[in-house]
C-alpha cells in the first residue's frame, strides 16, 4: 500500500502533457530557476512551484507546437534576460522586440526590487500581426505570483490572429489551449 502511494504521488507530480499544435501564437511563462538561499527563511524570492533550469526550458519541444508562421511571447525577468534569448533561439524563433510590464507596485529582487517584467516578442516565418500604434510598455496590476495581467491577454488577442496556446498557464482562457499544473487554481 505504501509503495502504491509513493508511485501515485510520483505520477501526480508529473507535468501534464503538452497540447498538440500547430499554434499560430504561443505564450510561455517558464518557471525560471533562481539561486535561492535555502538557509535564509526571509528570502523574498522563494517560489511556490517547481522551477526548471535554462537547459530544461530550452529542451521543451515548443518548436513542434508552432505553425510555420508563428508568434512567441516569452516572459522573463531581469535575472534571466540574457538566457531568455537563448530559449527563443532554441525554440526556433527570432526575437523582434520586448514588451515591458510596469506593475502597480514593487515585487521581489535581490539587488533592486522589481516593478517590471519583460516579454520577448519573437516570430518564426512570416506571421500575421495586426499592428496599429501599440508601444513596448504594458501597464497592469501585480497579482498572484507569476500571474500576468488581463491587459496582456487583451493585447495579444488584438494583435495576433489564429490559434493560441499558453504554456505554464495559471488560468484557462476562452479560445486558447492551455498547459500548466495550476490551470484551475484561479478560475
Amino acid at each position: 500500500q505504501a509503495k502504491v502511494q509513493v508511485q501515485a504521488a510520483a505520477l501526480n507530480a508529473e507535468p501534464p502533457p503538452l497540447p498538440t499544435g500547430p499554434f499560430r501564437v504561443i505564450v510561455a511563462d517558464p518557471p525560471w530557476e533562481y539561486e535561492k538561499r535555502a538557509e535564509d527563511p526571509t528570502h523574498r524570492a522563494s517560489l511556490p512551484y517547481p522551477s526548471m533550469t535554462v537547459e530544461e526550458i530550452k529542451a521543451l519541444p515548443v518548436r513542434n507546437l508552432a505553425a510555420d508562421d508563428a508568434i512567441l511571447w516569452l516572459w522573463t525577468t531581469n535575472a534571466h534576460m540574457r538566457q531568455a534569448y537563448d530559449v527563443v533561439e532554441a525554440w526556433g524563433f527570432e526575437a523582434k522586440t520586448i514588451l515591458t510590464w510596469v506593475k502597480d507596485r514593487m515585487g521581489t529582487g535581490d539587488w533592486l526590487r522589481g516593478q517590471t517584467e519583460h516579454c520577448i516578442f519573437a516570430v518564426r516565418g512570416k506571421p500575421v500581426v495586426t499592428l496599429t500604434n501599440q508601444t513596448t510598455v504594458l501597464y497592469g496590476p501585480l497579482r498572484e505570483h507569476s500571474r500576468k495581467p488581463e491587459e496582456f491577454y487583451a493585447l495579444v488577442e488584438s494583435l495576433c490572429p489564429g490559434s493560441k496556446v499558453e504554456l505554464f498557464a495559471r488560468t484557462p482562457r476562452r479560445g486558447w489551449a492551455a498547459h500548466g499544473d495550476e490551470i484551475n487554481r484561479f478560475s
